[in-house]
């Protein structure tokens, strides 16, 4: 599959290359700290009142959060903050902004432990691609 297989015409101008490992590494920590703040706030609130179970409410409240955030941005703009920073952006096969199907399936897939693994495939896509049927590329 190349990229004339995939992309329209008049989108392959606009698009540069598709993003590779270390572009999806800043994506990733970029995103979490931009996350950390906001689960640490609703972490002490909420853990000041339970005091069991307190590792397991923010493990759930991070995976809701995080789920949040990436689907509202992704499916609204096809870019998260770290992608905004890096100039990179979520896309359909055609080119266009993933559907509201593509970024539910992105999303709930991205937390599968070691899907990452797969990026050192032909052109650096994740399960979370695959199953979406979305390209993460860098655009001008």
């Amino acid at each position: 599959m190349t990229l004339d297989d995939v992309f329209l015409p008049e989108e392959k101008g606009k698009i540069t290359f598709i993003c590779n490992f270390w572009d999806r590494l800043r994506h990733l920590v970029i995103d979490a700290l931009f996350l950390l703040p906001i689960n640490a706030l609703v972490y002490f609130n909420f853990s000041k009142s339970i005091f069991t179970g307190a590792g397991y409410l923010f493990m759930i409240q991070l995976f809701i959060l995080s789920s949040l955030y990436y689907f509202f941005f992704e499916f609204y703009s096809g870019r998260t903050f770290g992608k905004l920073m890096n100039k990179t952006k979520v896309i359909d096969n055609e080119g266009n902004r993933p559907k509201f199907k593509q970024v539910l399936l992105r999303t709930l897939i991205r937390f599968i432990p070691f899907q990452f693994l797969m990026i050192f495939l032909p052109y650096n896509r994740t399960l979370h691609d695959y199953v979406g049927k979305t390209w993460v590329v860098r655009i001008k």
